[in-house]
């Protein structure tokens, strides 16, 4: 029995030390989403090294130390690395007589821009990248978002999503508290000649356009797509688990609300609820579209319902409640008079934006003009407005295009393919009605954020970059053996 016993307690230990581990790499990934969101989105170098090299640490511990839950683990990092390898070879030096003769429209944007290829006379060699300084940051963002986002697939496959989708939401409520009590001190400082300070010291570089800790309010709301479907899924997959043992009279309903599983569920709600006001208190258009559109369909596809029509009226109805109420809320002329915006930031100036990425296109069809290089292209084909600077193109599915050509869309539609097949198998293995919500609220963020891509960057923000991962992440993960 002695032997026995120690084998036991060796057996507990092990498993203690496992959970400690999975504890603190599980506080480190949520204290890297909220460095992310709180360092303006991690947009100037003192914000992004750190997510970078933060990222890049946590993922290859998590990839070295965790098992990984399935042999098909290793699909989307292989399709990943593939897309790194293409924006390496953007960076691939190239004599300037062959970078002529295989693109005589970089050889000319080069002349003009570069002064010491253009003085060079044909001598100087170039990367394949009009901007390769850009290029390279690019490059480490991909390669340690990448590994982020496979050791936190294998991290959650272990220890199960519960506690970081906690800890993402105890985050999201007081950046969305946050966000709403600056926009109040806001509130008529605003205009020609009012300079605001994001923190009370850092000066908005625009005008009248951070909301939170973010310099860009769009950018902003796409933080809170991404988070608010993922917390509010995870409230109501807390409450079907723990409101199946309750017995159906009054007395034990009230109790449960007493319960630990309550206090989790209300917490869930009042963080969902809370990030949805500062969404909508945001007004940008693109983060309240695609969140009305997405959650609405969501609720069409609500797990644990009967496939008749009718009973899938139920959850849109709620959703369509839950909707109106945020827009009683903060108020609805307000949004209607921010939706009748008839300025340059509307669709207008969109398509103008979409016109001249389409000509980048033309001119760069096969590798592009180099990740994260699309501003410095924009300094010379920007035709449709000429009082203000246009550094993304508001579509990052035809900035791909621009900046990395033929060669690298395909690689990154194939990795998006593998990343929804995957995304697919995981919902369909999905034997639990109440977990499958959790890993919905995950789908419809992901779902999200892919409507408002197609007029905004948000993703390009290295601190959205970093959630988007994690959320995948969640949406991607094995569903780890319950416990007995």
């Amino acid at each position: 029995m002695i032997p026995a016993v120690a084998t036991i307690d060796r057996a507990q230990r092990r498993s203690a030390a496992r959970s400690r581990s999975g504890d603190i790499l599980v506080a480190g990934t949520i204290g890297l989403v909220a460095w992310g969101a709180l360092s303006f989105g991690a947009v100037y170098p003192w914000g992004y090294w750190p997510l970078i090299i933060g990222c890049a640490l946590i993922g290859s511990l998590e990839l070295a130390f965790i098992r990984p839950a399935s042999t098909e683990w290793w699909r989307l990092p292989t399709a990943l690395a593939a897309v790194a390898m293409v924006v390496a070879l953007q960076l691939v030096p190239i004599a300037a007589p062959r970078l002529a003769a295989w693109s005589p429209a970089r050889d000319a944007f080069l002349r003009q821009q570069d002064v010491l290829y253009a003085l060079s006379g044909g001598a100087a060699s170039h990367a394949l990248s009009i901007d390769p300084h850009a290029t390279r940051i690019a490059l480490a963002c991909l390669v340690a978002f990448g590994l982020f986002l496979a050791g936190t697939t294998r991290l959650l496959s272990v220890a199960g999503p519960g506690s970081f989708v906690r800890g993402l939401a105890a985050f999201g409520l007081l950046l969305a508290l946050f966000a709403i009590v600056q926009n109040m001190a806001f509130a008529g400082r605003s205009g020609e000649g009012h300079v605001l300070y994001i923190y009370g010291f850092w000066p908005d570089p625009y005008v009248n356009k951070p909301f939170g800790p973010f310099i860009n309010k769009n950018n902003f709301a796409g933080w809170m797509i991404m988070a608010m479907p993922l917390v509010l899924g995870y409230a109501i997959a807390t409450a079907s688990r723990s409101w199946r043992d309750v017995a159906p009279d009054w007395r034990n309903r009230v109790l449960w609300l007493s319960s630990q599983r309550a206090a989790r569920t209300i917490f869930a709600s009042v963080a969902a609820f809370g990030m949805g006001i500062a969404l909508v208190m945001s007004m940008s258009r693109s983060g309240m579209v695609a969140a009305g559109v997405v959650i609405v369909s969501a609720a069409w596809w609500a797990p644990g319902r009967s496939p008749r029509r009718r009973h899938r009226l139920v959850p849109v109805a709620v959703s369509l409640v839950l909707l109106a109420s945020l827009s009683l809320w903060v108020g609805t002329d307000a949004i209607a008079q921010r939706f009748s915006d008839g300025t340059e930031a509307t669709m207008r100036g969109r398509f103008g934006a979409w016109k001249d990425a389409t000509t980048i296109v033309r001119d760069f069809p096969i590798l592009g003009v180099g990740a994260n290089a699309f501003s410095t292209a924009m300094l010379h084909y920007q035709r449709h407005d000429q009082l203000n600077f246009w550094e993304e193109a508001h579509n990052d599915y035809l900035q791909i295009a621009a900046e990395g050509g033929a060669v690298l869309s395909v690689f990154a539609l194939v990795a998006m393919a593998i990343a929804a097949a995957g995304v697919r198998a995981r919902v369909r293995e999905e034997a639990n009605a109440s977990t499958a919500w959790l890993r919905l609220g995950a789908v419809t963020s992901l779902a999200a954020i892919a409507l408002q891509e197609m007029v905004e960057f948000s993703l390009q923000i290295p601190g959205n970059a970093v959630l988007f991962a994690a959320v995948l992440a969640v949406a991607l993960h094995h569903a780890p053996p319950r416990r007995g």
